[in-house]
């Protein structure tokens, strides 16, 4: 009985072909944690519109296999800055950005609370997660990291 609930569990999560590599490895990293017996209360504060007012750096708490090797986004439908803290990434960093949407995808809130990201956007770069949007602090963080463009932006003659 119990493997049957632990097939039907896994396929719920849904596997999509679309999915990018963070969301592979977030997905596979949920898996072992079901398999082990671990269970994770999925609660996403953005969800319910929650604004963040003063955005402010974390250092990360969890153990998710993303944001070694590329800039991970998670945004929701009802967050008013989170296209415009996608755009940012994307043009500050210099390796890639994927976006997980936390109202749409079930592996992204599930990781999404693992994190413990108290609100969205929260952009996760290395071992840091920058929660809302602002500019120098996204700098920061992609500057600790190395992947950060200066001239981003900047008109050149």
């Amino acid at each position: 009985m119990k493997k049957v609930w632990m097939s039907l569990l896994l396929a719920g999560m849904g596997f999509s072909a679309s999915a990018g590599p963070m969301e592979d490895a977030a997905r596979a990293y949920l898996e072992s944690l079901y398999r082990s017996g671990e269970r994770q209360t999925v609660f996403v504060p953005g969800l319910v519109g929650r604004p963040v007012h003063k955005p402010y750096i974390m250092d990360r708490v969890d153990r998710m296999p993303f944001g070694q090797r590329g800039v991970l986004v998670f945004v929701s439908d009802r967050c008013p800055s989170c296209n415009q803290a996608v755009d940012m990434a994307r043009r500050l960093s210099t390796v890639s950005v994927e976006v997980l949407d936390v109202s749409n995808n079930k592996t992204a809130r599930e990781a999404f609370a693992h994190t413990r990201a108290g609100g969205l956007p929260a952009i996760v770069v290395r071992s840091q997660i920058l929660i809302g949007l602002d500019e120098p602090l996204l700098q920061t963080v992609l500057g600790r990291a190395g992947w950060w463009i200066p001239d981003a932006g900047v008109d050149k003659p």
